[in-house]
């Protein structure tokens, strides 16, 4: 790269991962180019995707196919997936209404913070293709966590779907007045707690169930992709590759450091070397895997479940997703 290159201020918006740790401390970085890191969950980072206001952010999966379909996205993607998950234990259900298996939700209402955020089209995905259950077969009702929705929050319509959007209550208190039946909530919900918790998860075993889909489909759901404006991969065009490279490196740090708790151990959790194991035994060593190879079957099914609900309108190819590193 060029010297104007070298001296460029990237702007970079993503969340504190031990994946990305070595990229925040300096430990790795990113060749030709001086990062500006702001670290920001993923919930706050959703306003600065829609703004485009970095050069480089981590975003939904979802929202990015969705955004590509209709013509209207402003980033690119790179195959860095920084947040991975099943889902299957953020279902939970109230105790009061008959729900013990995933057939009794046919007829009830459910709630979720997006109808299109990624967690809730897996979900969605695997009641229909392991259950027969449909998204028609539900009531849904989207609000947010905390009460308030935000400007630019998708307001989705689906045919054959009840898609209700509450704005001045929040999913927790909908669940506690008995407005939901069920609830699809990253965060554990405060009447889940005690002795008598109001709802539970409806997959007491989820990591079970989790272990089972994997070994059935090879699929592990992507989450979060790495997003580059497109004017900033236009003006260079070495950059995405260079991010890719960096994100990499990262992960191995990332790994090695995992691999000292095995005897060392590093992480709060007295039994982390006993889940080091295990998830060695379910996905090899490199059990989080990016690029587009390694991720071929997650990828076609996340595209397969935009489909069938409507959610991206066209067919992206892998190609159109990941246009600059594969």
């Amino acid at each position: 790269m060029n010297d104007g290159q070298a001296s460029h201020r990237l702007s970079v918006c993503l969340w504190r991962y031990d994946r990305t740790q070595p990229l925040l401390d300096g430990r790795v970085g990113i060749s030709g180019f001086r990062p500006v890191y702001e670290v920001l969950d993923p919930e706050k980072a959703y306003d600065a995707f829609l703004d485009a206001s970095y050069d480089v952010i981590e975003m939904s999966l979802s929202y990015q196919l969705t955004m590509i379909a209709s013509g209207t996205a402003r980033y690119a993607a790179l195959p860095v997936f920084l947040s991975r998950a099943f889902r299957l234990g953020n279902i939970w259900v109230r105790t009061d209404r008959s729900i013990s298996s995933p057939r009794d939700l046919v007829g009830k209402t459910i709630g979720a913070q997006d109808y299109d955020m990624t967690a809730a089209v897996v979900i969605r995905g695997f009641l229909r293709e392991r259950h027969g259950i449909m998204p028609g077969d539900m009531r849904w009702r989207i609000a947010d966590e905390t009460g308030t929705r935000r400007d630019g929050r998708p307001t989705r319509n689906v045919d054959g779907v009840e898609i209700e959007h509450a704005t001045d209550i929040s999913l927790g208190e909908m669940i506690k007045r008995g407005q939901l039946d069920a609830l699809i909530s990253l965060r554990t919900p405060s009447c889940a707690e005690g002795q008598d918790p109001l709802v539970v998860r409806l997959f007491g075993d989820y990591r079970a169930e989790e272990i089972a889909f994997f070994r059935d489909t090879n699929v592990f759901p992507i989450m979060h992709v790495v997003g580059i404006r497109h004017d900033v991969a236009a003006r260079f065009p070495g950059l995405p590759a260079a991010l890719y490279q960096a994100f990499c490196a990262a992960k191995v740090i990332a790994y090695e450091e995992m691999a000292l708790s095995i005897w060392v151990p590093k992480v709060s959790l007295p039994w982390i070397s006993r889940e080091v194991e295990i998830t060695r035994e379910v996905f090899g060593d490199d059990y989080w895997p990016y690029g587009v190879e390694r991720n071929v079957e997650a990828l076609e099914y996340m595209q397969r479940l935009h489909r069938q609900e409507g959610l991206s309108g066209r067919h992206i190819d892998l190609e159109e997703l990941f246009p600059f590193v594969r």
